[in-house]
């Protein structure tokens, strides 16, 4: 995580696709990851395993399961009560840093089902975008809320 803030950061980058983001975005990003690593350790049924998966950036985020994990971590905050467009904040959180981690040298992008491990957590992203469209549009307002 130490060189995922200069990375991302830093006003012109060569492996960076996009602009420079503030450090604000950036901490936000770094604290998405950690939630879901803390989940990753201490929640998740690692009985599928087929072995000890090392709690480090390179093993989660280069493993074929990724995105079932993260499917997985969606599941739990969804049984926690967490709004939709919390969890598409936190999905976003980790496609950026496995955007991070797909330009390190070696990373190996895999596929599931003609999808890669990236397009998959996309999905659940859109899908936690759209599932927070329709929360809001259900929200009770404020009695004293100015509707323009």
């Amino acid at each position: 995580m130490d060189e995922y803030r200069p990375r991302r950061t830093a006003t012109i980058n060569r492996f960076r696709r996009g602009r420079a983001v503030e450090q604000t975005t950036c901490d936000g990003d770094v604290s998405n990851g950690l939630r879901f690593l803390g989940w990753f350790k201490s929640h998740r049924n690692a009985s599928q395993d087929d072995g000890p998966i090392p709690l480090t950036l390179r093993a989660v985020f280069s493993h074929a399961r990724l995105a079932e994990w993260v499917e997985q971590y969606l599941e739990f905050l969804e049984e926690r009560g967490l709004q939709w467009s919390s969890k598409a904040n936190y999905t976003t959180g980790i496609i950026n840093i496995l955007s991070y981690a797909i330009a390190d040298d070696g990373y190996v992008l895999t596929e599931e089902k003609g999808q890669t491990v990236m397009e998959q957590i996309l999905n659940l992203r859109r899908q936690c975008d759209a599932n927070a469209t329709i929360q809001k549009m259900y929200r009770r307002r404020h009695k004293e809320w100015l509707d323009w």
